[in-house]
């Protein structure tokens, strides 16, 4: 009986914080509803508070381009500047390549039309980018987003190197984003791309035992010890040799991955991610350093001759001023190091001027 009596005492009690709690908070609702609301601005009101900002925006602040604002500009300069960032933020949105290709700066009509042939997934607008860089870019990152490798051969196919970083680039890309077998990554021996492949699977859970070529074995496992915060241990284990000092070094150093043993403007990390001598400023030896060849010159420095057309890429940029990634630089059908070889001008009609 006592049992009974607590079992319906404690129901009582329950019953009675319920109801104490929610004529609680219908009193606080109720003293909430007596304070006055905040005004809730219109939106025609919040835009017209940047019509008057100056052009650019002013540091740490980011307001929106209207027409208004660029109108309200105290000088002409600020204006023109402010209507030429609207008309190319408008065109990206109408994605229309023809609103592009009326922009007058052509640094923001090649931005435009990279834009609108990711977006839409066609090459095609690439075409008419005019600086040599960004349409290589804009190749390859199309392709990356259609993962269509084929673009690689239809736009680089007398560029060599060219035509393997992009179909290297565009087939990690699809390896990774399509989650398929890390074995497929012992393929991607170009730059950093291999590298970038076992990072991702690595990340994934997945093991470098598993790769059937000894050389990738070493990168992979490299790329993996290296960012799992090793210790002295650990780099006694690595393969590869060069990656044993790199690491042992950045032990010595309070784990820093930005050391650059021979000065050439490339970390040992980075180094090692593009299969370079981390201890040897030119890796290749052809009298441009590793860091020159991927920062400034956009060559492969693991290749004396990165276009293939019989010129050192350094008496390419330094002695005749060809292109260091185009085999025939004046488009004349004869490659820059025939033409060389022949007494002929590589940049244009007649003879090499001596």
């Amino acid at each position: 009986m006592l049992n009974i009596e607590l079992t319906k005492n404690k129901k009582y009690v329950m019953f009675f914080l319920a109801v104490l709690i929610f004529v609680g908070l219908i009193i606080i609702a109720g003293i909430l509803s007596l304070k006055e609301p905040r005004p809730v601005e219109p939106e025609e009101i919040i835009n017209k508070m940047y019509d008057h900002y100056p052009f650019p925006n002013p540091p740490n602040k980011i307001y929106p381009v209207t027409k208004e604002r660029c109108e309200n500009q105290t000088d002409q300069e600020s204006r023109e500047k402010c209507f030429a960032e609207l008309a190319y933020q408008n065109a990206i949105i109408s994605q229309d390549s023809d609103n592009c290709l009326n922009l007058t700066d052509n640094y923001k009509r090649d931005l435009c039309l990279f834009a609108i042939s990711k977006t839409q997934f066609n090459v095609e607008y690439c075409e008419s980018i005019k600086e040599d860089r960004t349409k290589e870019l804009c190749i390859i990152e199309t392709g990356i987003v259609s993962s269509d490798d084929s673009v690689c051969d239809e736009y680089f196919p007398n560029n060599p190197f060219l035509r393997k970083k992009c179909k290297d680039k565009v087939r990690v890309f699809d390896i990774i984003w399509n989650k398929k077998d890390i074995k497929l990554c012992q393929e991607i021996r170009l730059l950093e791309y291999g590298p970038l492949c076992y990072s991702y699977h690595l990340a994934m859970g997945q093991s470098c035992d598993v790769l059937e070529d000894d050389e990738e074995k070493k990168v992979c496992q490299c790329k993996m010890i290296l960012t799992s915060s090793p210790n002295e241990e650990d780099c006694r284990e690595i393969i590869s040799e060069d990656c044993k000092k790199v690491c042992l070094i950045m032990i010595q150093n309070n784990g820093d991955y930005d050391i650059d043993s021979d000065n050439d403007g490339k970390s040992n990390f980075e180094e090692l991610n593009y299969r370079l001598d981390p201890f040897n400023p030119d890796t290749d030896n052809d009298g441009l350093t590793d860091g020159e060849e991927l920062i400034k010159y956009h060559s492969d420095p693991k290749s004396i001759d990165t276009d293939i057309d019989g010129l050192n890429d350094y008496d390419e940029i330094f002695i005749y001023k060809t292109d260091i990634n185009n085999p025939d630089t004046d488009n004349d059908g004869y490659q820059d190091g025939e033409e060389v070889v022949n007494g002929y001008n590589p940049l244009g009609e007649g003879k090499l001027k001596q």
